[in-house]
């Protein structure tokens, strides 16, 4: 019976087969060969560090899409609106109104992070892609 042991590794996966053939039968095992855990970046660092942005005090008074930011008492539902398209910010104020939340808006992500430190609003709706800092940064922030 003849046999025959073969080894062969993908360029691009790394993959490796080792097999051994024979008249009646072939046997083959594929390997994945393992990275080291120097390559693998960690999660974190795919995202860019946040360094604690502090927006102007200005900036957290100024109230452009006329929120309820003034009217908030203790006990009351709260949603912070993080998005800087104003247009759509207005619909979310409204339909958050509708739903009986006392809503809170900004439109930059510094900005809503710091509304979100103050306010500790029951809900957050977060955009991503915002300005000064996106949504990503807010989420590890």
């Amino acid at each position: 019976m003849y046999t025959e042991s073969k080894e062969s590794r993908d360029q691009d996966s790394g993959f490796r087969v080792q097999g051994s053939e024979s008249a009646q039968n072939s046997k083959f095992k594929i390997q994945n060969s393992p990275t080291p855990s120097s390559l693998i970046p960690h999660p974190s660092s795919l995202i860019p560090s946040l360094s604690d942005p502090q927006p102007s005090i200005a900036l957290l008074a100024e109230n452009p899409l006329n929120d309820d930011r003034e009217t908030i008492q203790t006990g009351d539902h709260t949603l912070l609106i993080i998005e800087d398209d104003p247009n759509f910010a207005r619909i979310l104020l409204d339909m958050a109104r509708q739903r009986g939340f006392k809503s809170l808006a900004a439109m930059r992500g510094d900005v809503g992070l710091a509304m979100a430190r103050t306010f500790k609003p029951t809900a957050i709706m977060l955009d991503i892609d915002l300005p000064v800092l996106d949504g990503w940064q807010i989420l590890i922030g």
